[in-house]
């Protein structure tokens, strides 16, 4: 009887913790609703294409100009596309962004 009570109290006590943590969940798909509409409407003016950047025999991705050069990268610091595992990681990388899939 002791183990059926504890069974109960158990069961109270997740409806408890379930009905918290849905609101909790409720309350941060709000705030991202709110973040991904201010961050639409911040969004700054589309730049002029500049080119295609090509990664292997499938990948193309459209370049554009930078909204602020002072972020790119120094020309020390670029990666040697003469190696081929750099090629193939970038190939890689390109198509998992073409398709809009998550790459980590």
């Amino acid at each position: 009887m002791g183990h059926r009570l504890l069974r109960l109290s158990h069961l109270r006590t997740m409806g408890k913790d379930h009905a918290a943590a849905a609101s909790r969940l409720a309350a941060v798909g709000q705030q991202l609703r709110g973040a991904a509409s201010s961050a639409a409407t911040s969004a700054p003016p589309a730049s002029e294409r500049r080119g295609t950047l090509r990664l292997g025999a499938s990948v193309e991705l459209p370049v554009y100009a930078p909204h602020d050069e002072s972020r790119l990268p120094d020309q020390r610091r670029l990666l040697d596309l003469h190696d081929a595992t750099v090629r193939a990681h970038l190939e890689w990388l390109g198509r998992k962004y073409s398709l809009r899939q998550d790459a980590l």
